[in-house]
């Protein structure tokens, strides 16, 4: 319509950090995607790391093991918990579901070459 104004984009750095926060830790993103945020504005480095932190924590592999273990996994990773995040999500991937008559059972999948 004439006289209407187009909307403006926002940059990330614009947006408040909470709300920032909770986009990153919504679930949709993947590590990587985390990762890219990041690389393409640097100010958003300690919300990225604070949302994978906050999503591994979700994860139900990393709720299983204790804060020794947690801990001994991120020093594995370099203190990224970005990376961590990567390694959960491969290790849920690995998982499939095979349904029985007694319910649903999660087996892992191997591949032998």
């Amino acid at each position: 319509m004439a006289g209407e104004k187009s909307p403006r984009a926002f940059s990330m750095e614009e947006l408040p950090g909470h709300l920032i926060g909770e986009v990153l830790s919504s679930g949709r993103l993947a590590a990587g995607d985390l990762a890219r945020l990041e690389g393409t504005c640097r100010a958003l480095r300690p919300l990225a790391e604070q949302a994978a932190s906050r999503l591994c924590a979700a994860r139900m592999a990393c709720s299983v093991i204790g804060p020794a273990a947690r801990g001994e996994l991120l020093a594995r990773c370099g203190g990224s918990w970005k990376k961590v995040l990567r390694f959960l999500q491969s290790v849920e991937q690995s998982f499939d579901t095979v349904h029985t008559s007694s319910g649903n059972v999660r087996t892992l999948s191997l591949i032998y070459y």
